[in-house]
């Protein structure tokens, strides 16, 4: 398979097609980039908080052009790898495992986590879950609901916990709901009310693949 080195523009504007060029953007730790307000657990206390995130008043945000610049460079880093068979780039937190239970993002009403790009290597899963966080009548805030989820480049799937175990335990060949590039976000909602948390997960990704999740700020 030959990969041509001139749609990375196609690739990185399809990542960030709903964010205006005055918007801002955090580069996390891990990859990936942030445009909102987000709340971060790890480990298996999902209760506790470990960071807190806002691309509005963060010193360290960037611009989306700077944005685009950063993942324009390691798109075609990752051409040249894949031609080459040198694995080198830098990825956000991503593999053959699914993400640790507790490694939550929280998302509210309209903040979107954009992805770093993924490898062709098999299934690759996400290194978060991503949960909805939305405020009930009373003005208590809340977690669950539906997620809005899109892919860029090439398909992909988005699942709970039971979608993950089916496909990384039981061997099955898809689970969850598999959505495709150029068709807008898809919203998505756990099976289990009580475990609201989804995550994004590929096979065989063309170089370039990424998928942004993005709060819906409502409750079902």
């Amino acid at each position: 398979m030959s990969y041509d080195l001139g749609t990375t523009q196609e690739k990185v504007d399809q990542t960030f097609a709903d964010l205006k060029e005055s918007d801002k953007l955090i580069l996390l730790p891990g990859g990936g980039f942030l445009h909102g307000k987000a709340k971060r657990t790890e480990g298996n206390d999902s209760n506790k908080i470990v960071v807190s995130y806002d691309s509005e008043t963060d010193p360290n945000a960037i611009s989306l052009n700077d944005a685009k610049k950063l993942m324009t460079k390691q798109i075609n880093e990752d051409i040249i790898a894949q031609k080459t068979q040198i694995n080198k780039g830098y990825l956000s937190p991503r593999g053959g495992t699914p993400p640790v239970i507790g490694n939550n993002y929280f998302l509210q009403n309209g903040e979107v986590y954009n992805s770093q790009k993924f490898s062709n290597n098999g299934w690759q899963y996400a290194g978060y879950w991503f949960v909805n966080q939305y405020k009930a009548s009373s003005g208590q805030t809340l977690f669950g609901g539906p997620l809005d989820f899109q892919t860029h480049v090439d398909s992909g799937a988005v699942g709970d916990h039971i979608d993950v175990d089916h496909i990384h335990i039981d061997g099955w060949a898809s689970a969850g709901l598999i959505i495709y590039p150029n068709t807008g976000y898809q919203r998505v909602i756990s099976y289990d009310s009580s475990r609201p948390e989804l995550t994004y997960y590929t096979y065989q990704a063309l170089p370039g693949t990424t998928y942004s999740a993005k709060g819906t700020g409502v409750s079902g």
